[in-house]
């Protein structure tokens, strides 16, 4: 038996490869995937040869299956040392395997029975298939709201790419009255407003508050882009808190324009968690938190670069990859 596998060859090229499919390893069960969605940053900086993040050593071809990571597929096997899944169980992957594994863009692959959680049969993989990043997500909330920052009465997102989305979604399911979602997209604003996620406001025409303890100021936000610029927009409107989710790859300056109401805190990310994952799960259990919606667009796995092209151009939020043998 073989499995496929997509590579990256070299920056802008992939191909689809032939693996033996391998029996799986102590503690680790083999899934047949149904599909991976994108993690955008991922794909689109593999694609362009640039490292994911900072002064990291990135060499071609990049690992096959690589950088796939959020999966849904079924199990096909399992290896010693196996307690809570069984053949032919659905699952989600909560978190990624380590970039120098096979990755998911497969058609199977084996993973570790810590990194999957079961879910339900029926729902489309869309529903399921972002779990990993929703955990990050709800890794950093549910840190906020231990340290007594959330609920609150105005929550701010920048960037209302996938995980800004996901944030506005959790931050109302723990209690904040009011998310205010910035975008420069009018397209994702529109997308945000019509899935009644957030308010979702052009931050070009948002007028700085007079001052940081000012009634209109948020109470927390949450920089889902990566950007000392969304930094310096978010300082000043923010009472309490802000966070940074977005892949840091600048140096941040504390202006003195965050001074002069409450302390304000800027807070890193904790770290993966499964209790994270749990709560993530519970959320689209309850449905509390939708991320069906995220995958705007399916292609087949080999037309990957088509995909990658929906990203670049920010014609998609996320893209569902098929991964089954049909489509790859």
């Amino acid at each position: 038996m073989v499995k496929r596998l997509l590579q990256l060859t070299r920056p802008g090229a992939f191909e689809i490869v032939e693996l033996p499919s391998e029996p799986p390893g102590r503690g680790q069960v083999t899934v047949a995937v149904e599909a991976t969605t994108t993690c955008p940053q991922w794909d689109m900086h593999l694609w362009r040869g640039e490292p994911m993040f900072p002064d990291r050593a990135l060499s071609y071809p990049f690992t096959a299956g690589a950088p796939g990571h959020e999966m849904v597929g079924r199990v096909i096997a399992v290896g010693d040392g196996v307690t809570h899944l069984h053949e032919g169980q659905r699952v989600a992957a909560w978190r990624a395997l380590s970039m120098d594994r096979h990755g998911t863009y497969a058609t199977e692959v084996n993973h570790d029975e810590s990194r999957l959680l079961p879910i339900p049969d029926g729902p489309p993989t869309e529903a399921w298939a972002p779990l990993e990043l929703a955990m990050c997500v709800c890794a950093l909330l549910r840190d906020l709201s231990e340290h007594g920052f959330l609920p609150c009465e105005r929550f701010g997102v920048c960037g209302l790419g996938p995980g800004g989305l996901i944030a506005a979604q959790v931050a109302r399911a723990m209690g904040v009255r009011q998310v205010l979602g910035f975008d420069s997209l009018e397209s994702r604003r529109h997308f945000a407003r019509r899935q009644g996620w957030c308010d979702a406001i052009d931050p070009a025409s948002h007028d700085r508050p007079s001052h940081r303890g000012g009634h209109d100021a948020m109470d927390v936000s949450i920089d889902c882009v990566g950007s000392a610029a969304v930094v310096d927009f978010l300082g000043p409107r923010t009472k309490h808190v802000l966070a940074l989710f977005g892949v840091q790859r600048e140096d941040y300056t504390f202006k003195r324009d965050y001074f002069g109401g409450p302390p304000l805190r800027m807070w890193g990310y904790p770290d993966h968690n499964l209790p994270a994952a749990r709560f993530a799960h519970a959320l689209i259990l309850a449905g509390k938190l939708n991320l069906a919606p995220l995958a705007t667009h399916r292609v087949p796995l080999r037309d990957y670069s088509r995909a990658v092209q929906l990203l670049l151009d920010r014609e998609a939020i996320k893209v569902c990859l098929l991964c089954d043998r049909a489509n790859t």
